[in-house]
């Protein structure tokens, strides 16, 4: 949750993916799912080249079930926040 902190405020769509296995699902705040990571990196750098350029977010753990001996599902929801991570409204709810 903090590495995708961090990528959201660097806009860094490699660290947004790194940790993420490569047949992730992901949940966008539209509720659109994207199939695995190099679909979720492409989406990734639209976003930070689009919509999300300056962006900030503060992501929370909200849910996490462990369902194999290294895997785990993650519910997160995502704060819009300024630079200095001042909360704003939630923007994201999504499964990483």
């Amino acid at each position: 949750v903090a590495e995708a902190e961090r990528a959201f405020g660097t806009a860094d769509p490699d660290l947004l993916v790194a940790s993420l296995a490569a047949d992730v699902v992901v949940v966008g705040a539209d509720g659109a799912r994207v199939h695995g990571r190099p679909a979720v990196l492409a989406a990734a750098r639209a976003g930070f080249a689009g919509p999300w350029r300056g962006q900030h977010a503060r992501y929370v753990l909200t849910r996490a079930a462990l369902v194999g001996p290294d895997v785990a599902i993650a519910h997160t929801d995502a704060h819009a926040t300024d630079a200095d991570g001042a909360t704003g409204c939630t923007v994201v709810r999504g499964v990483r």
